[in-house]
């Protein structure tokens, strides 16, 4: 079975890598927030939300007056660049202020990084809880509802269903159920405790007098940071202090950022180092005691550090990190020196015996050093001689003192390698590192890579690699090696040597990296081996104008090597592109290298070739010019060789003359039949366009043992001209019409099938120029190739268009409702999707009773045509009788198949229809029947989440064509993994598409029976169709105005604009999932230049260029010449990406599908009806607010609330509406029979929501806000749609319970409604006015019966009324008394006298 080819084989022969520089896409849904802390003088905040990443930041709408907000607001970013690391996704709550600036609510920091581990690399309606640690209240602010994609190098955003991210809000029957409550999350203060006690070793930073640093900490956490005080002059500074970072438990921060700085006054500070802490390990408490952690360089940043003279070991630090729960600020204090981490004494042993392509010319130094040795010790020094330089040096029992004994703590070793010149100056170009982890005391000898030393001035040269060593490398400690009973150990001695034969076996290779300007290379491989004589090297013959490369060739070298397994040399590979000769001698230019281990016994596998990525000149002189431009060379994919070796004792004569003469696999005589149909998207070189192309095809032919030769004979060459057979077209574009026939021998093994190479050349000139190369993997169309042959890597090789997107054959996944919620779709194994493609020639989708093609020069007709949306609109159009198999098809309920069951139809399908010899389909059923009038069909289709091109296998391949930039690009840009720029500071594309071929390839056994196949012309002949483009909706737009939404509208086109349909009269406004149910009709020729239609989704601006949201291209020749397409009944509804040029991620998705008919089918069938079931009604809520009670009072003094009733439905349209005001409330009870109303509701609806709010009027100051409830009114609504007649919905009277996130005494009031809905139609026969205004209908409401004090205070005569009313009831007993006293006394007084008198 063929191995699964590496990243480096890309289908096209180009390399493909995972580090290349590329877009990344982070997309950000802010969905809601709830339980927001109120931070206007009312009580309430006026909630946006701000998100900043790769340092933009979009910010959302303000709401006004809320603790709850519904954004449901999408943000995209984009960046070029190579990695995520260390990058944040910083979202902030605040509350928007007119004047003043805004207040923050809250905040919450994701790292990107890891967001994109998560599955599908997203974060999916995830509660997160918003914190302001160094506020005066910590804790809880808030909670934010979000989703968060990450999407890298050709990932594709997960699909999600519609409203999957608001399937966990409340949603009931009854009032109270449907209040939205905040998420079940516990937030704890915590206090992140960061000790940071002393470093060493620390790399000189500051050169002067006194070369020294003054170094400094810094953490980052939570989007906060500290840091510790900056010590002067001290490479081995103590700092004794502990930084605390208030954050809030949970948190989906889990990287800590430590930064060692080094302070400078005049300039930045330069960056020491840095690395990260996992918040997981410190929640674990595994770092709770002080570590030290050994500081090394980020080779993958290097600007991002300074290059402290080369430092790749900076030193070591004494940290610990711990949580505690509890309020805290950020601060620095100082901590108390800790108990020391434990050390011992290790033992080290070294043997270095070589290193074996050594990429420099003079002397080699090895230099050891442990962790942060102060002194390295010099080793070994030997004279290189043909790449490699033999030290045979034993260094027995280095003591390393201070040693951790914790594992996990102990330090790295490094081995340098430096030149020594003839001058004396010491230059290091590589090093060894070898990880704590794998060092051990019972070692044995094996190959080190060494890798390029990042800091220097000057690179590798090309064709060179930083080299491999061998040694042995013990490292224990004191203990471990006195158990071992060892002892003293003799010098190390040259092994002894034995004459061997080296067998390598050079089978083909795929996917190299071109460095020919036609994109392909004339290769050979070269088999280089160190042997006691030097060093020893074979080759291959040389394989013209191919990436893919066959030679079964062996080479055979006499070399002298160790004994000893262990101590043999690599067996290196070297791949070359061999260029014309110059005065009498072939130059050649480097393409990769492999090394392999020859101690085992043979393998037949596939390598991989690297190489040593290239600054170029211009990237070189800035590396020389300042240390800042320099980034380290990285090994890069150069392609792959499938070979074989093995070493044979040169006296095992059995052996020797066992060996095979020839590694040639069983072959089989094969006919290949190539159909060439089309040229396209040529591309013109240096300005001129493609006027005279020919198309050159190599089949590697296994007829004999000619293969090992240069022979005529052994490749197949057959040419194409636009001359011979094209029918015109395009400047850039040609149709062919032609067929090859071709014999060869084939291998029957598929893991050994070659690929055919393809060359476009311009012959307009005597010297024709090559204007492209591409491969075609001829494996996947042998048809005795068993589907376990063909490896998932191999398939992929079928070349392709644009990325895979339309010849991958992939997983089809049709998402069709299921009859039962229990049933779930049902997907079928990759292998199973693979419908495989007959061996029968291309037949046209037409028969003998369709009319002939128009002339090319007719234009072409389109119609747009709007579905309607009422019943009247629909009786005016022409309506014709449905045929007997689609009225069935409507009557009949939407049922779930999966793909295999699909895929069943259509071969079903396929086996029943009538093909002559020559493929052509006979006439099925009668052409010329007279047609009816059907009613346009309502028909039920599968639904697919994706392109169907990724589903059926085409009937064409299309094959890029690509060439390499010129010398002047190459030389200024350098070379990266895709031929891209090494530097992303200087991003040149080196390989770009030159234009694609379109055909078809078939092979046959040439035993069997080779079919007599209709002539291209005949089946290629020219046909006028009519297209039918059903558009139903839009998917996940990328928005494109400030508000976050699209005003979309769609564009139809083909290459030659024959085809422009603009449809920007219909403009669907504010929506990001726009809903068109509208099919655009027109005509179209296939096959023809103009047969490919571009669909664009532009977003219309009222001022300025509408901006092109996303398109998308479907080939209708692809499908009109697809049986499997044609056999699809009804077409399946697919989901297609919208592609951007300035980006290489979707912008959005569009549901669609496509029918393509002759005229005449088309006047027999009509259009299909894509209204909704439903269109959208028109509905009036009305909600009554009854009472309030235990309602808290936010007076303190009188302890009396002026209670009134907000209430705002969330659709368009609606405004707040507020009862009047129950005055001097001292119960918490408040009277009001007052109704809402608002006329405009429209359903269905998204999220319908509902804000009640109980507020304190103040006349002097603002409002205070009491309590608050948000209502989710999603299945009231979806009730009141369902409903086959509209009629009203109502809720009666019932307590809604209120809070306030402000105070934690829970229930803030309770608040009594009525809500009901009524059809737009009955409101109009029986409206209800606004609070207790005329109309007052149902239900009627009095005035409530309020308490007297319960009036306006700005009311006077009601303050003389409730004044008298209120000093008579609170003191008319004293008042009757003092007046009975007064009478009394009147009459009593003058007879008291009376008497006294007469005393």
């Amino acid at each position: 079975m063929a191995e699964r080819p590496s990243d480096a084989a890309a289908p096209d022969g180009s390399v493909v890598d995972a580090n290349t520089v590329e877009d990344w896409q982070v997309r950000v849904h802010i969905i809601e927030a709830r339980n927001l802390k109120g931070k206007d003088a009312t009580g309430m905040s006026d909630p946006v939300c701000s998100v900043e990443v790769f340092g933009k930041i979009q910010s959302t709408k303000q709401y006004k007056e809320t603790v709850s907000a519904l954004f449901d607001r999408w943000f995209l970013f984009e960046a070029s660049q190579g990695q995520i690391a260390g990058q944040k996704l910083d979202i902030k709550v605040f509350d928007a202020n007119m004047v003043l600036r805004n207040v923050l609510i809250g905040r919450h920091t994701l790292d990107l990084e890891w967001i994109h581990s998560q599955k599908n690399h997203e974060i999916f309606a995830k509660w997160l809880l918003l914190s302001k640690p160094n506020g005066k209240n910590p804790g809880s602010q808030g909670f934010l509802k979000v989703s968060v994609m990450v999407l890298g190098p050709g990932e594709t955003a997960a699909a999600h269903d519609e409203g999957a991210e608001f399937l966990d809000d409340n949603d009931g029957a009854d009032l109270q159920s449907m209040v939205l409550m905040p998420p079940e999350i516990s937030a704890t203060p915590s206090v992140l405790r960061v000790g940071v006690f002393e470093a060493s070793a620390l790399p000189i930073m500051d050169t002067g007098i006194k070369p020294s640093a003054d170094p400094y900490v810094k953490v980052h956490f939570n989007g906060q940071k500290a840091k510790t005080r900056v010590i002067k002059n001290s490479l081995s500074p103590t700092w004794d202090e502990q930084l605390e970072i208030p954050f809030t438990m949970p948190t989906f921060e889990d990287n800590i950022l430590i930064t060692v700085s080094d302070r400078d006054g005049t300039s930045k500070n330069d960056t020491i180092v840095k690395f990260k802490v996992s918040m997981a390990d410190v929640l674990a408490g595994k770092l709770k005691e002080p570590r030290w952690y050994y500081l090394t360089a980020d080779l993958k940043n290097l600007k991002a550090q300074s290059s402290a003279d080369g430092a790749i070991v900076r030193g070591k630090l004494l940290m610990s990190f711990d949580v505690e729960s509890r309020e805290g600020t950020l601060q620095v204090t100082k901590a108390i020196r800790p108990r020391m981490p434990s050390t011992t004494n290790f033992l080290l042993d070294l043997d270095l015996y070589e290193m074996d392509a050594c990429p420099v010319d003079n002397k080699v130094i090895a230099k050891l050093q442990v962790g942060t040795m102060a002194d390295r010790i010099e080793v070994a020094t030997a004279e290189v001689t043909n790449g490699r330089a033999q030290f045979l040096k034993r260094l027995d029992t280095v003591t390393v003192n201070d040693v951790p004994e914790d594992p996990t703590q102990r330090p790295d070793v490094f081995i340098f390698f430096y030149e020594k010149s003839r001058l004396g100056t010491k230059t290091r170009f590589g090093y060894v590192h070898i990880p704590a982890s794998q060092l051990k005391l019972d070692a044995t000898p094996q190959w080190y890579e060494v890798l390029a030393d990042p800091f220097a001035s000057s690179e590798i040269s090309e064709g060179k690699r930083p080299g491999v060593v061998l040694m042995r490398l013990s490292f224990a400690s004191a203990s471990e090696v006195s158990k071992s009973e060892r002892h003293v150990r003799p010098p190390l001695e040259a092994p002894k040597m034995k004459k061997h034969l080296l067998v390598a076996n050079v089978y083909q290779a795929r996917g190299l990296r071109s460095r020919d300007t036609d994109g392909s290379n004339d290769a050979f491989v070269r088999a280089e081996i160190v042997s006691a004589s030097g060093l020893a090297r074979s080759r291959t013959k040389t394989r013209h104008n191919t990436n893919f490369p066959v030679w079964y060739e062996t080479l055979k070298v006499e070399v002298e090597v160790p004994e000893q397994k262990s101590l043999l040399p690599l067996l290196t590979l070297n791949m070359y592109d061999e260029d014309s000769k110059i005065v009498g001698k072939a130059s050649k230019e480097f393409v990769g290298s492999a090394q392999i281990d020859i101690s085992g016994d043979a393998e037949l596998r596939w390598v991989k070739l690297t190489t040593l990525s290239k600054r170029g000149a211009l990237g070189s002189l800035l590396a020389a010019l300042s240390k800042a431009h320099r980034h380290a060379q990285r090994k890069i994919d150069s392609g792959e060789l499938l070979v074989s070796a093995k070493l044979i004792p040169a006296d095992d004569v059995t052996k020797i003359s066992a060996l095979p003469k020839s590694i040639s696999p069983k072959f089989l005589e094969c006919v290949i039949d190539i159909d060439v149909v089309s040229l396209f998207d040529l591309a013109a070189v240096n300005a001129r366009p493609v006027t005279r192309p020919v198309v050159e095809f190599s089949i590697p032919d296994g007829a004999s043992e000619k293969l090992a030769t240069v022979s005529s004979t052994r490749v197949h060459v057959h040419k194409i001209s636009l001359e011979n057979g094209a029918s015109g077209g395009r400047a850039n574009s040609a149709s062919i019409l032609q067929r090859l026939r071709v014999e060869v021998q084939l291998p029957k093994k598929v893991a050994f099938s070659p690929n055919m190479n393809v060359r476009l050349i311009d012959d307009c000139h005597p010297t024709s120029r090559v204007i492209g190369t591409g491969s075609i993997y001829l494996g996947q169309f042998f048809p005795w190739a068993k589907p376990d042959e063909l490896a998932a890597g191999d398939a992929k090789r079928f070349i392709d268009e644009d990325d895979l997107e339309v010849t991958v054959v992939q997983q089809a996944k049709l998402q069709i409702e299921p009859e039962t919620p229990e049933e779930k779709p049902k997907f079928a194994h990759p292998d199973e999707a693979q419908v495989p493609l007959d061996n029968v020639p291309l037949t046209p989708s037409t028969s003998s009773s369709r009319p002939p093609a128009r002339q090319k020069d007719k234009m072409k007709e389109s119609v747009v045509v709007d579905m309607p949306h009422d019943e009247a609109a629909r009786e005016k159009q022409p309506l014709l009788a449905p045929p007997a198999a689609q009225a069935q098809q409507e009557q009949e309920p939407q049922r779930h198949v999966d793909p295999e069951e699909l895929r069943s139809m259509v071969r079903k399908h396929l086996s029943t229809r009538s093909l002559n010899i020559a493929g052509q389909e006979q006439q099925v059923g009668p052409a010329d029947a007279p047609p009816e009038e059907p009613e346009r069909p309502r028909i039920k289709h599968p639904r697919m989440d994706q392109e169907l091109e990724r589903t059926i296998r085409p009937p064409f391949l299309t094959c890029r064509l690509a060439r390499r930039r010129g010398v002047f690009a190459r030389l200024f840009g350098g070379e990266h993994e895709d031929g891209s720029a090494a530097d992303p500071s200087h991003h040149v594309q080196n390989i770009v598409e030159a234009g694609k071929l379109r055909g078809a390839v078939r092979i046959y056994p040439k035993s069997g029976e080779v079919p007599k196949l209709q002539s291209l012309e005949e089946i290629m002949k020219p046909q006028e169709v009519v297209v039918r483009v059903y558009l139903l909706k839009g998917r996940n737009f990328v928005p494109k105005d400030p508000d976050g939404l699209c005003d979309s509208y769609i564009k139809i086109k083909n290459r030659t604009k024959s085809i422009n349909i603009d449809d920007s009269s219909n403009v669907i406004q504010n929506s990001l999932d726009p809903e068109w149910n509208k099919c655009f009709q027109f005509n179209s020729t296939v096959p023809s230049s103009e047969s490919e239609i571009i669909i664009s989704v532009y977003d219309h601006d009222a001022h300025g260029k509408d901006d092109l949201v996303g398109e998308t291209a479907i080939d209708l020749e692809t499908r009109w010449f697809s049986d499997e397409w044609k056999a699809m009944d009804p077409k399946p509804i697919e989901r297609r990406q919208l592609r951007h040029p300035s980006s290489k991620h979707p912008q959005g998705f569009l549901d669609m599908f496509i029918d393509i008919m002759t005229p005449e089918e088309a006047r027999r069938k009509p259009q299909e009806d894509l209204r909704p079931p439903r269109s959208k009604q028109q509905w009036e809520l009305r909600v009554v607010v009854w009472n309030t009670k235990d309602v808290k009072p936010r007076d303190n003094y009188t302890k009396e609330s002026d209670i009134f009733v907000s209430g705002k439905p969330s659709a368009d349209g609606c405004d707040v509406q507020v009862t009047d005001v129950h005055w001097r409330s001292d119960n918490g009870e408040g009277m009001f029979n007052w109704r809402f109303v608002w006329p405009n509701i429209v359903l269905p609806s998204k999220n319908p929501r509902f804000v009640i709010q109980v507020w304190d009027k103040d006349y002097i100051g603002v409002n205070d806000a009491i309590a608050e409830a948000t209502l989710n009114f999603r299945s009231l609504f979806a009730k009141a749609f369902a409903l086959e007649e509209p009629k009203r919905i109502r809720l009666d009277r019932q307590w809604v319970q209120l809070y306030h996130p402000n105070y934690s005494d829970g229930l803030q009031g309770r608040v009594e409604l009525t809500v009901e809905l009524v059809p737009a139609a009955e409101a109009a026969l029986a409206p209800a006015g606004l609070g207790r205004d005329e109309p007052n209908r149902d239900p009627f409401l009095d005035e409530p019966k309020r308490p007297e004090k319960s009036f306006n205070p700005l009311r006077a005569d009601k303050w003389v009324q409730y004044g008298a009313h209120t000093f008579w009831a609170a003191h008319k007993w004293k008042f009757i008394i003092f007046v009975v006293l007064v009478i009394l006394a009147a009459i009593g007084v003058p007879i008291l006298l009376h008497f006294l008198g007469r005393l």
